[in-house]
């Protein structure tokens, strides 16, 4: 569905105005438990029938926010100019004070299906968010209970806060819950929105010291607060020894905790190419299960004749001597690696900041995990590759002053890192080709045409040395490099 949002914003403007409303009465068509085929949700939208959508079902309920967001978007590249020939609109002030209710809780009835279009009112240059008539009649015909019940609580009655206010006493004292998990168990209970329940028991703490309800609560932690109790759990120290220093429930030490891991995670760049088959509804299934880095194919010696090793020294010689993967299981590892690092970014921009979730830090940091073992992998499996590129290049350059095998070699693995980060495994191009591609360009790149031409003088490196560099120049791209054992 993205994808269709993106390929509308390239239609004329008068056939956008009519897209969003076959998008508008397709969106009160759809029923939430039923499933539609992708190229019927495309013909009911654009007019015309594609044979290259793939024959998927999708349900209503994963359909209508796309449909909602596909307007949202169309709209806002041609927004509508009202007229007196057009339907009412009305704006998110107006709606509220129609029904009664706050623009905040309009605001939460979008997510709820209350779609909504950007349009530019009569005597004004920008445009305005705003809600049809048709709009707000489908969603009153379906949530007629909850716009009722909305308009009558507005605002909270003194008998209410007292209510909640005892209720939260009780549930605190008996549970030892924080304020905020407190919060969040009361307005689903008496039906009010989490951030207005929390401010009522943060207000009456303030004004009644002498009988607060969380009267160990001395505020949220600070920065260096957080910091502490980081390095003191990665020393080793119990949750509860350090919610017993601090002062404060196991609960809050650990979302402090977790707060800490989903910053750190934030801070890690993850750079992948993306492909179609990623939107896929099979895609967790099909390409999380593809080669896995132990399979069949990796760490096996290099065939005899393949390729010659001997003029490198001999510490070396164990790094190179591996045989590559074959090309369709490069394919799929190249797929699973960006696809994990694809499901990574998501899951990350998805956070709570306040309250991340330890099983979705987890799932982040296993997916980066794996991503890297896969990289890893892809990595050794081409360093015979470029071995014999830089041997092309010494044969290429002999008439002019250049590096050393191993100086190439240096310049190369970094090189070729970069590469498989930045290969598009969409490409008609071989991966082996594209690697090929590249690093012959930073060889030449490399073979500067203002050297002087002069013999270079190569001073012969200690072939531990030259190893150690090796393997340096591959951990400053993030990929460590073991010689296999012989």
């Amino acid at each position: 569905m993205a994808q269709l949002a993106g390929q509308l914003l390239f239609s004329p403007p008068d056939r956008r105005t009519e897209q969003i409303r076959r998008a508008e009465a397709l969106h009160d068509e759809i029923d939430p438990d039923t499933n539609y085929p992708c190229d019927y949700i495309n013909y009911k939208i654009t007019g015309y029938r594609s044979e290259s959508i793939p024959p998927m079902l999708l349900t209503g309920q994963a359909i209508l926010p796309d449909l909602r967001l596909i307007i949202d978007r169309l709209s806002h590249s041609t927004p509508t100019i009202v007229s007196e020939q057009d339907e009412p609109v009305e704006s998110p002030q107006q709606l509220a004070t129609r029904l009664g209710v706050s623009t905040k809780t309009i605001a939460r009835w979008r997510p709820l299906g209350l779609r909504w279009r950007w349009v530019i009112q009569p005597n004004h240059q920008r445009r305005s968010l705003a809600f049809t008539a048709s709009a707000v009649e489908h969603f009153l015909a379906r949530h007629r209970h909850r716009v009722a019940r909305a308009g009558q609580r507005s605002h909270i009655d003194a008998q209410t806060r007292r209510h909640i206010i005892e209720r939260a006493r009780h549930f605190a004292h008996t549970t030892g819950a924080t304020l905020n998990r407190t919060a969040e168990h009361l307005a689903k209970k008496v039906d009010r929105a989490h951030q207005s329940v929390r401010l009522i028991l943060e207000q009456h703490d303030r004004q009644h010291p002498n009988h607060m309800i969380f009267a160990d609560r001395t505020g949220p932690l600070d920065a260096q607060q957080k910091h502490m109790i980081w390095r003191a759990y990665r020393s080793g120290t119990p949750v509860d020894e350090l919610a017993r220093q601090m002062g404060r429930t196991r609960s809050t030490i650990y979302r402090a905790i977790r707060q800490r891991r989903a910053a750190m995670l934030r801070r890690v760049p993850i750079a992948y190419t993306r492909s179609p088959l990623f939107d896929r509804p099979d895609a967790d299934r099909s390409l999380t299960a593809a080669t896995a880095p132990s399979d069949t194919g990796h760490g096996h010696s290099n065939p005899a004749g393949a390729v010659l090793l001997g003029d490198l020294p001999e510490p070396l010689q164990p790094l190179f001597d591996q045989h590559p993967a074959p090309a369709d299981v490069q394919q799929s590892l190249l797929l699973r690696m960006n696809y994990l690092k694809h499901q990574a970014v998501q899951k990350r921009d998805h956070l709570d900041r306040y309250d991340p979730r330890a099983a979705d830090l987890e799932q982040i940091e296993t997916h980066i995990k794996q991503a890297a073992a896969i990289r890893c992998r892809l990595v050794t499996d081409h360093l015979l590759l470029v071995l014999s590129v830089a041997r092309r290049h010494l044969i290429a350059q002999a008439d002019q002053p250049t590096d050393s095998l191993t100086e190439l070699l240096e310049i190369g693995i970094p090189q070729m890192i970069e590469a498989i980060d930045q290969y598009n495994v969409s490409r008609p191009q071989a991966l082996s080709s594209y690697l090929t591609w590249s690093l012959m360009r930073r060889f030449l790149s490399h073979t500067s045409p203002h050297r002087p031409n002069t013999p270079k003088a190569h001073r012969k490196a200690n072939p531990d040395t030259a190893l150690k560099r090796l393997c340096d120049a591959a951990a400053s791209r993030g990929v460590r490099l073991t010689p296999p054992r012989v």
